[in-house]
């Protein structure tokens, strides 16, 4: 079914088959399975890896410039702009006193101009960019018109007064799927936090169609009573102390395996360039040299975005 095949497509690009379950989705299906490494925006919340690459070569590292460069450059990007977006309630933990409405701006960018429409949704503290293999490649295919978001607080949306909840990430979701004019048909991809952001959609839905398929990635539907092992308390402290590094959000998000082994560009792949460059290996790039410089990029690309805004 266009369904299955959607979802299929999505996970072979994500490469969901490096990265360990914590427990989170074992648990509540009942079974334990393993997903795949993938996508620059995976969730922190994955097995830890020590890896200790050996130096690459100037060549390698001419190579994986080129690459990120190329990725950063975003010439594929049909439409980009801002979402507005409010929310009414009492302020505070308490919910005491008169009730507000504040406003936020959520910013999108849009791929692609296919009939098959796609919206992802990041996890916490991801931002556009940390989709941009899934962007290129599911643009690549002519089939698909490609969204995706900042969450309130993230990339280039504005910070809204906490605390955040999910209810209200979905609602600023439609907001989003609003302004596109999607209405019906559309697949949905939730990551992390973002899958929770998915299932609350599913919750306030009222329009029968408006979603073609959704997808689940390493998410969970609630964390309420779900006390944590040892290990996936150890996991999160990980996780918090590596946000600011690159290269530790690398090795805590990406398995040994995966990290080490060589970069396949499915976008290029499709295009029939893979196959010529693969001819000559001797430049040949690993997946944790392309992520850990495609994440280094992302965040300057933010900082220098973030100083211009200041500053205007």
């Amino acid at each position: 079914s266009r369904e299955v095949s959607t979802q299929r497509s999505f996970l072979n690009v994500l490469g969901l088959s490096g990265l360990r379950s914590t427990g989170k989705s074992a648990r509540d299906s009942g079974s334990s399975r393993e997903a795949s490494p993938g996508s620059p925006g995976l969730t922190f919340f994955s097995r830890a890896a020590a890896v200790s690459p050996p130096a690459a070569s100037e060549r390698t590292q001419a190579r994986v410039r080129a690459t990120v460069d190329s990725y950063m450059q975003l010439d594929d990007r049909r439409t980009s702009g801002f979402v507005d977006s409010a929310e009414t309630r009492r302020p505070g933990l308490l919910r005491l006193g008169a009730r507000r409405t504040s406003q936020r701006q959520l910013y999108y960018e849009v791929y692609g101009s296919g009939e098959r429409k796609l919206l992802l949704i990041m996890g916490m503290l991801g931002s556009t960019m940390y989709w941009r293999l899934q962007t290129r490649y599911f643009a690549s295919l002519g089939s698909y018109t490609v969204c995706v978001f900042d969450n309130c607080g993230s990339g280039r949306s504005t910070i809204g007064p906490g605390p955040y909840r999910v209810s209200q990430m979905a609602r600023d979701a439609f907001a989003v799927l609003g302004r596109l004019g999607w209405t019906e048909g559309v697949h949905v991809v939730g990551i992390s936090l973002g899958g929770m952001v998915a299932q609350e959609m599913c919750l306030q839905n009222t329009q029968p169609g408006r979603f073609a398929s959704v997808v689940l990635v390493d998410t969970w539907h609630s964390a309420a009573l779900a006390l944590p092992t040892a290990k996936e308390v150890a996991f999160a402290f990980r996780g918090m102390s590596a946000l600011g590094s690159a290269k530790h959000l690398i090795d805590l998000v990406f398995s040994r395996e995966w990290s080490a082994a060589a970069f396949h560009d499915a976008t290029r792949a499709v295009q029939g360039e893979e196959a010529k460059q693969q001819q000559d290996d001797s430049g040949a790039m690993t997946n944790r040299q392309v992520m850990l410089a495609l994440f280094e990029a992302i965040q300057a690309d933010l900082a220098t975005s973030r100083s211009a805004d200041a500053g205007a």
